[in-house]
């Protein structure tokens, strides 16, 4: 059963997105390994639509690392349109969705830089301990 499970998101992974780690501890959704899942991009999304909400409330959680820790900086926002965007019109368009059993140190979401962007969205990381 071990084999075919890792098969099956060998075969998965590619195809969503997502990157695995496997962990020799106990975890009741996934058996006997606990997995580890990082899904990051520009989802197009803000908080306030239903993806968002379905992603960090569904039975296979994904959490928000920017929500994941009070130790973010930066900008509020990821998206600036090539800075045609006001900073109070620019919304958070990028995320970082992790499994809970991922723990975020730091988030930082870059300020964007009059005529030095290479593109129309803010750098965006997180700080992460497995």
């Amino acid at each position: 059963m071990r084999k075919k499970l890792l098969l099956v998101l060998a075969m998965l992974v590619p195809l969503i997105g997502f990157s695995v780690e496997k962990q020799k501890t106990a975890s009741v959704r996934w058996g006997t390994f606990n997995i580890r899942l990082k899904n990051t991009g520009d989802f197009n999304i803000t908080e306030d639509d239903e993806a968002y909400t379905t992603m960090v409330t569904n039975e296979f959680k994904m959490n928000d690392a920017y929500h994941m820790t009070l130790n973010h900086d930066g900008a509020a926002y990821t998206f600036h349109g090539f800075c045609k965007q006001l900073p109070k019109d620019a919304e958070k368009i990028d995320f970082i969705f992790l499994t809970p059993n991922i723990h975020v140190e730091r988030s930082h979401i870059e300020y964007p830089h009059v005529g030095e962007h290479l593109s129309d969205h803010n750098p965006y990381w997180s700080d992460l301990t497995f």
